[in-house]
């Protein structure tokens, strides 16, 4: 008769190798770190300060943490409202007009003054609109300035 010693052995402790909460703690921690680099919330308000700010990134990293496909529509969504600004300024022969100025736009980048009132953001659809109609000039930018806004956290570098 023999006995068979393998099986499901459950929590390993750690000094014998690798153990449960080893691949646990890393596994977590990679999880973390990909799900936090990887959200970029839009451009903040200037009234907003730096806990606001924070507070939108955390909101964007917990839903990577439920559940990365909603990041992955998101993302979508936005590279689909950027691809159809795109098309739409180059339709109007705006041919320096790029995705990336499209997704600055979306994000927030562009802030319209009126009489009266403070700074407010503009997306990509409605800064095309009012450049066709001639009430604002086409915003003369360049990549390499929408480029050189990036700014990464902490964490992130």
């Amino acid at each position: 008769m023999s006995t068979n010693t393998t099986g499901n052995l459950g929590w390993v402790a750690e000094p014998d190798g690798r153990g449960t909460w080893a691949i646990l703690s890393t596994c977590s921690l990679t999880i973390v770190l990909c799900c936090w680099s990887s959200v970029y919330p839009n451009i903040p308000s200037r009234s907003d300060g730096a806990f606001k700010r924070g507070l939108g990134k955390i909101n964007l990293f917990l839903i990577g943490l439920l559940g990365p496909e909603f990041l992955l529509v998101i993302a979508l969504g936005q590279w689909s409202s950027a691809r159809t600004s795109f098309k739409k300024f180059h339709h109007a022969g705006y041919e320096n007009w790029s995705m990336i100025h499209a997704f600055f736009a979306d994000m927030g980048g562009f802030l319209l003054e009126s009489p009266g009132s403070e700074l407010f953001p503009i997306d990509a659809e409605q800064l095309f609109h009012l450049v066709k109609a001639g009430y604002v000039p086409y915003p003369d930018l360049d990549m390499e300035d929408i480029k050189d806004k990036s700014k990464l956290d902490g964490l992130a570098r």
